[in-house]
């Protein structure tokens, strides 16, 4: 459930060390962080007591694409390669060949099964494709 989203708000909670000591052995069961383990026993709970709770998880373009103050990320392409990439309020106009970036997953993203991976980038007419490999979390990845 640790996908890259912002988690706003912050709850905390006393347990005792043994309950703390079965949290951290159970999320390692599963390769989680503790507060992913608790978060995702908490949705559970809550669908039990019959309480919605959205399982939304943001793509890579609606995270990645543009920022919450609006600025957009472009890549300054030189001959055939991406020389570099970075965030603007609007296209740079200085004579250089600036392009847009779009975000894509390889495949739908749930957090609760997959990790995403290192982006791959790739040059398009007009813009350029930053695909995040989107695998099965294991150990192998972790």
């Amino acid at each position: 459930m640790d996908a890259p989203v912002k988690f706003e708000q912050l709850v905390q909670f006393r347990v005792p060390t043994s309950m703390s000591a079965a949290i951290d052995y159970a999320a390692k069961q599963r390769c989680q962080s503790k507060s992913d383990y608790v978060r995702q026993s908490v949705v559970r709970q809550l669908e039990a007591d019959g309480i919605a709770v959205s399982h939304s998880v943001p793509d890579a373009g609606s995270l990645y694409d543009r920022l919450s103050d609006g600025r957009q990320r472009y890549a300054l392409i030189v001959g055939d390669d991406i020389a570099g990439i970075t965030y603007y309020d609007s296209k740079p106009e200085d004579g250089r060949n600036w392009i847009p970036v779009v975000h894509v997953d390889s495949e739908p993203f749930d957090a609760a099964r997959h990790w995403r991976l290192a982006p791959v980038y790739a040059i398009e007419t007009g813009r350029v494709v930053c695909t995040y490999p989107v695998v099965a979390k294991s150990l192998e990845h972790a």
